[in-house]
């Protein structure tokens, strides 16, 4: 039940944000999200937790959700714990590492400016 719950709370987020505008390809929402940009970092992760071209993989999207939760991206937050209800304790560990990781190298290359 709580599976489908999540999923149907997900698929709501990703229909109010395809009213946002044309639904951007995964490359360009990949770049997107690479360069910082908290809104395609969200719906990265959306695509990952849906398989939405891209494998299905928990890990990448609750990755994805936390560095936008880290980035301001704060209008659906909760999104990053709904993922992780689903998740197993390992997979949490390994995407915050990983997320941690993303951080650490996007701050290296992209200095904040006085």
């Amino acid at each position: 039940m709580m599976k489908k719950c999540l999923v149907a709370f997900l698929g709501a987020v990703v229909l109010l944000c395809a009213g946002c505008g044309a639904k951007p390809d995964i490359d360009t929402l990949r770049t997107r999200a690479e360069q910082g940009d908290a809104k395609a970092q969200f719906l990265f992760g959306l695509r990952y937790y849906n398989g939405d071209g891209v494998s299905k993989c928990f890990v990448e999207s609750y990755k994805w959700l936390l560095i936008a939760d880290a980035s301001a991206h704060k209008e659906e937050s909760g999104a990053s714990k709904k993922v992780a209800k689903a998740m197993t304790p390992g997979q949490i560990a390994e995407a915050q590492a990983q997320a941690q990781k993303w951080q650490q190298e996007f701050a290296q290359l992209h200095p904040a400016k006085p």
